[in-house]
């Protein structure tokens, strides 16, 4: 009597897909508007400056970094026209290290600030419910009175924590510093999609099903 194998319903082979990913904005300090004063980035008085807020990712899921926008004021039209952005992880509430770094060119504006915007190069993915910094500083250059402004949003200044450090010391952490004006937008990232499950054994019970068969 031939013999016949049947397969339990555990070995039945599923499938699950993720759904689409999904546009988001990580963080949006510009939508609280801005004014004309700004933080100095670059070269003050022979100290160059660089200054950043922190920020806290929203939601449940991971989220890729597609573009950053900053609003940002040319303090003296011809002597500096690059900001360098760093996207940086969290060590202990101050800037941690460098996930991405990427240059903006910085037109010939007043005190009011202009919308600058780049996308992301890297698109590092950022955890839920964790906190970042993004930083601005300037490219490697010296000289005094070479510096732009990073314009400060009208958010609360209290809502978030501020880094600033000269010629790259020490971070000075503050909470009482108004917040630059930024936007950062990403998309989900949907969550592994699952082929099968025990797909090793049901294959395993096909074969000697058919063996047996034969």
């Amino acid at each position: 009597m031939r013999s016949r194998l049947a397969l339990f319903p555990s070995l039945l082979l599923l499938s699950l897909t993720a759904g689409p990913a999904t546009a988001v904005t990580i963080v949006d300090t510009i939508a609280a508007g801005y004014g004309s004063s700004g933080s100095v980035i670059g070269y003050g008085t022979w100290v160059r400056w660089e200054q950043g807020s922190q920020f806290v990712v929203p939601g449940s899921q991971p989220l890729r970094v597609d573009t950053y926008e900053i609003i940002a004021s040319q303090g003296k039209p011809g002597f500096y026209d690059e900001i360098v952005l760093y996207l940086m992880t969290d060590a202990g509430d101050q800037p941690g290290s460098v996930l991405e770094t990427l240059s903006l060119t910085v037109p010939e504006v007043g005190l009011e600030g202009a919308l600058l915007a780049a996308p992301s190069t890297l698109q590092p993915v950022l955890a839920p419910g964790t906190k970042y910094w993004l930083v601005a500083g300037g490219p490697n250059a010296t000289g005094a009175g070479r510096w732009v402004g990073w314009v400060h949003s009208q958010e609360p200044f209290e809502s978030r924590l501020h880094a600033v450090r000269q010629d790259g010391g020490a971070w000075e952490i503050a909470s009482d510093r108004d917040a630059e004006a930024f936007r950062i937008q990403g998309t989900t990232v949907a969550e592994p999609a699952i082929a099968a499950l025990l797909l090793p054994g049901a294959v395993a019970a096909l074969a000697l099903r058919r063996s047996v068969r034969g």
